[in-house]
């Protein structure tokens, strides 16, 4: 059986300060380490995970942090002379039983650790996240305007029109992973990062769009924008489909758009 590592990593929103802890991850060095939860903790560096060396290069390495889905480990750095390596998550585990596995172990854990020491030595409550029920975990905006119940209106030109979207975080729960989709009724095609027919991507009728941080998770305020070209428009009003999705909520958002 491998030798094991696990450190459980979890990042808090602080109501009171409006801000995130972060100090822990969970690394597993195999599958034997997953199922059976075999576990020990210590701290989160600036660009990973600290690790043992052995455990950085392994090659069946997994990792988790709270509210992301557990992930391949990939490694960052190694020093055998110090015998100390940092790792990261990579690719998403696409086995059901381990992420349930890795879940079930995380919460486990939080349940144990009550606590966290912020960076000025003081100590801080941890609490669970609550889900977010009298708002939507994400604020859209469009051009930098919000998106609403209002019809948003956009100008084209030659069939075609360019648009900024800005996604805001507005939940306390920290996400490390987001999901983004976007499609039109009737029929659009998109294209990101300024791709054009015949030039890298083509545009697509759904437009997919995958957001993983490493280091500083998505909390309360922190947002990206994402440059996004339409193409073939042929009438004025149509109904686009925002769908989001972390490892902590998901959101679906209608916004009636007319051109001009």
């Amino acid at each position: 059986m491998k030798r094991a590592i696990v450190i459980f990593g979890w990042m808090s929103a602080i109501a009171a300060m409006g801000t995130q802890a972060a100090t822990l991850a969970v690394v597993c060095d195999g599958i034997d380490a997953v199922t059976k939860g075999n576990c020990v903790f210590a701290p989160v560096a600036a660009d990973g995970v600290i690790v043992p060396a052995q455990t950085a290069l392994s090659k069946d390495l997994y990792i988790g942090i709270p509210g992301d889905p557990l992930r391949k480990g990939v490694l960052v750095r190694v020093d055998m002379d110090l015998n100390m390596g940092v790792v990261r998550g990579g690719e998403v585990v696409s086995n059901p039983d381990l992420q349930k596995a890795y879940l079930k172990r995380a919460d486990q854990v939080q349940r144990f650790l009550p606590e966290v020491s912020n960076s000025s030595g003081a100590t801080t409550v941890v609490q669970a996240a609550p889900t977010v029920t009298n708002g939507e975990p994400f604020l859209l905006k469009i051009n930098g305007e919000s998106v609403g119940s209002a019809p948003l209106v956009l100008h084209a030109k030659r069939k075609s029109a360019q648009i900024q979207l800005e996604v805001v975080r507005t939940s306390p729960i920290a996400a490390w992973h987001l999901s983004l989709e976007l499609s039109s009724d009737p029929k659009l095609s998109f294209a990101k990062e300024g791709a054009r027919p015949g030039i890298g991507d083509l545009p697509t009728p759904t437009l997919s769009y995958d957001r993983q941080v490493i280091f500083v998770p998505m909390g309360s305020g922190s947002s990206f924008k994402l440059p996004i070209y339409i193409y073939f428009i042929k009438q004025s009003d149509y109904v686009w489909t925002f769908k989001l999705k972390t490892g902590a909520d998901t959101m679906e958002k209608k916004v009636s758009i007319k051109f001009q």
